[in-house]
């Protein structure tokens, strides 16, 4: 039996996230609108190595001072010795190695032909452990590369080095367009580009041969809608690139123009309500599956007086005012108004925590005390509250057939009849993750393969998504959206609660899979879908009519002010600086998710409503379609550009000495 070498180094710990990454030094900035708690990041072209019984650590230092060097006479020597070891029997030296094996060490650096030979020695159980360790460190090293926020709409976007230019121009072959705006790098990949237009005309040809014309032309339910999101997050995507502004609000912008050019519905008049019907729903789903599943409960314990107030009272407090200037101008109906005050009160999840995640990336608030965290727990409770309220709401207005009073009553059984629900379904859902887990054996690590970890978050994201959809347009016929609001946050908060408190690795691992798939699907599908085909919805001319915008523009800005200085004071009893309770209201007026998803919910409900007065809420619902646009439009890129502005300049730097007594007098340098 073959044993290491006298000389050959021990294995030492090294701590996780010791590995460096090969990108450049300067960060990459973390585009908003792209991001969530959990992220997928990609993990190809990356070559890395773990730690296992009697194999030596390499230098994985990729810092231009430390460069790669050669193998010592005495590593070499090793080498031969371990090939001669890991042969059959008849011990052939080094050189006389098969040529697959040659040409396969050949493809090595130098410094990794002890580790080739000693995980060739390795039986079954080692080398099970040495996967289970790589899968591992992978995921806690790479997972904190720089991530571009990239999305298939989007052009891919680098910082340039301090001796790059800054504002550059340049073409590069194959075809690669580089667009340096204030020291970021644009890529265009002009021959990609040509290629998946080439390859949208065959799609396009393809479904025009089977669907038929009267599908896949100009007005035209397919090609219309298939127009239109490709337009929408292309061009909305690559201007917010540009201005650095989360690209739900280009994507929406560029939609309500393609949808009035040259006039109001020529391009879009085959996205059908019904089409649009379902998007919103499936909208509201995955936001409130997602603010269930970023709800952090750790952070919400050490804070939940604060978390409490930020969550509540700003949205209340915008809620009243807003409602009564809209009863006051519009002459709605006192419910119907603070319909579409409720509405008009959520913040926005998809600009505020990619805000924050993008203010850490660039190494702010990592390591000090400051106010994302709260940020980040607060914005995943606040729309599913708006949510919830302006569905029972909605319902309260529509429910003639029964006493205003008894139907408020009502509400608490509602909201419990939801919890429970959502608790139920999480149990489901949880004992179906089980039994998807239990149809593989463990490896002889006592740990299941990656593979099969990652199929099983497949099937539970999808599960979570189907239940959550199904409770949401089945409770809504009934007029119950409200409490199916609840049941999908219960749903999603139990169901990660229970992975977490079971204690094992795969269910943590299923738990940021599931949260990976949720993020991935909004970034990439239903945000596009949901922003540009809500924009549909808006007319320009009536949106700008001297009847509506003046109104509009008063109930916008009416509620703002003391929903920002309800927020100032909600993080009163935190250590943060007077500065940072200023970027917490500057953050809190962020406002578009919420707003898009439900915006069509009373004009829709009226479709379905059979009293006389149908056309007077037809009238107003697509009034507070024209409301929520604005509001969009105004607040969502007030939040954006306060979040890039503001941030750094506020939260001290994570390299920057602490001192507590100076942090809550004065704003950091």
């Amino acid at each position: 039996m073959s044993t290491e070498p006298a000389d050959a180094p021990q294995v030492s710990a090294v701590p996780p996230g010791a590995l460096r990454h090969s990108h450049s030094a300067s960060p990459q900035p973390l585009e908003s609108g792209n991001l969530s708690s959990n992220h997928s990041f990609s993990r190809r072209n990356v070559s890395f190595c773990a730690r296992a019984p009697d194999i030596s650590v390499i230098n994985t230092t990729t810092d231009p001072e430390h460069e790669r060097t050669a193998p010592s006479q005495a590593e070499a020597q090793d080498d031969e010795q371990g090939a001669a070891e890991d042969d059959p029997p008849s011990g052939r030296s080094f050189a006389n190695l098969s040529f697959g094996y040659r040409q396969y060490l050949a493809d090595l650096s130098p410094t990794l032909h002890h580790t080739y030979h000693a995980l060739r020695r390795m039986d079954e159980a080692e080398r099970a452990a040495l996967f289970e360790a790589t899968y591992t460190l992978s995921e806690t090293s790479f997972s904190l590369q720089d991530y571009t926020g990239a999305s298939w709409y989007q052009p891919k976007i680098t910082e340039v080095d301090d001796a790059a230019p800054r504002w550059a121009i340049a073409v590069e072959a194959p075809a690669n367009l580089y667009l340096t705006i204030n020291g970021r790098c644009i890529t265009f990949p002009l021959h990609s580009y040509a290629f998946r237009m080439a390859f949208v005309v065959l799609l396009w040809f393809f479904m025009w041969t089977i669907l038929g014309p009267a599908l896949v032309e100009l007005k035209g339910l397919v090609f219309d809608c298939i127009l239109l999101l490709i337009v929408s997050s292309v061009l909305g995507g690559t201007i917010c690139r540009l201005l650095q502004l989360p690209p739900l609000i280009g994507v929406f912008i560029i939609a309500l123009m393609w949808a009035n050019i040259p006039f109001p519905g020529y391009l879009t008049s085959g996205v059908s309500k019904d089409v649009k019907k379902i998007v919103s729903g499936l909208g509201v789903t995955f936001i409130l599956l997602r603010c269930g599943s970023g709800i952090k409960f750790a952070t919400a314990k050490t804070m939940v007086a604060n978390v409490a107030m930020l969550s509540t009272l700003p949205l209340i407090c915008e809620c009243v005012i807003h409602s009564f200037v809209c009863e006051a101008l519009f002459g709605y109906p006192r419910t119907l108004a603070f319909a579409q005050g409720m509405l008009m009160s959520a913040t926005s999840p998809s600009v505020v925590y990619p805000g924050a995640l993008w203010i850490q990336s660039r190494g702010y608030g990592n390591k000090t005390p400051g106010p994302l965290p709260l940020l980040m727990t607060c914005c995943a409770i606040d729309p599913a509250l708006v949510i919830w309220g302006t569905n029972f709401i909605v319902g309260l207005v529509f429910n003639t057939d029964q006493n205003l009073g008894l139907a408020i009553a009502l509400g608490p059984i509602q909201c419990l009849g939801g919890v429970v629900l959502g608790a139920i379904l999480a149990v489901i859902v949880f004992g179906c993750t089980e039994l998807l887990v239990s149809e593989a054996l463990p490896l002889s690590t006592g740990r299941y393969s990656p593979k099969h970890i990652e199929t099983i978050s497949l099937y539970v994201a999808a599960l979570l998504t189907m239940t959550a959809a199904g409770s949401y347009f089945f409770c809504g016929k009934y007029n119950l959206a409200g409490g199916a609001s609840l049941a999908i946050i219960t749903e999603a908060f139990v169901f990660m609660n229970l992975l977490t408190a079971s204690g094992k690795h795969h269910y943590d691992r299923i738990k940021n899979n599931v949260n990976g798939i949720l993020a991935n699907i909004w970034d990439t599908l239903m945000m596009p879908l949901l922003f540009s085909f809500a924009a549909t919805n808006i007319k320009l001319p009536d949106l700008f009519s001297a009847e509506f915008f003046p109104k509009a523009l008063a109930c916008a800005v009416s509620g703002l002010p003391l929903r920002g200085i309800c927020a100032f004071f909600c993080t009163f009893g935190q250590p943060y600086s007077m500065p940072q309770r200023g970027l917490v209201t500057a953050m809190w007026l962020a406002k578009a998710t919420a707003q898009v998803s439900l915006m069509s919910l009373v004009y829709n409900t009226a479709l379905t409503y059979k009293g006389a007065d149908q056309e007077y809420y037809l009238h107003a619902g697509k009034q507070i379609e024209r409301q929520a646009a604005l509001m969009v439009c105004l607040c969502a890129p007030l939040g954006a550009i306060a979040i890039a502005t503001i941030g750094p300049r506020v939260l001290r730097h994570d390299s920057d000495p602490f001192d507590p007594a100076a942090e809550t007098t004065a704003a950091p340098s």
